[in-house]
């Protein structure tokens, strides 16, 4: 697990924040982007984990689901729940995927 959470760690700017929430989640928070700015970034988190882990023991895939503020939510509590679904979204459509909230 701490290797996994060395990937999204790298992968942010010094002030966004990961943290986990769960037994086998993360939440990477990034202040300041455009959905589609944000959807690249989950992207290449996506790949990013999957090369990396490709030399562990145990390589792993990883599923993400993004939400931005104002577009799917406008508190911090809305923002979690359309970013949880969208997570549950990308689990359904087969793992290893990024999806965004509707």
């Amino acid at each position: 697990m701490a290797a996994l959470a060395a990937v999204p760690a790298a992968q942010v700017r010094h002030g966004d924040i990961v943290a986990r929430v769960g037994g086998e989640e993360f939440a990477v928070l990034l202040t300041d982007f455009p959905t589609g700015v944000a959807q690249h970034r989950a992207r290449t988190l996506r790949a990013v984990v999957a090369a990396d882990s490709a030399a562990w023991p145990n390589p792993i895939s990883v599923s993400i689901g993004v939400a931005t503020i104002p577009a799917h939510a406008d508190t911090p509590a809305r923002l979690v729940t359309a970013a949880d679904t969208a997570l549950y979204a990308a689990k359904a459509a087969g793992r290893d995927t990024v999806a965004t909230a509707s």
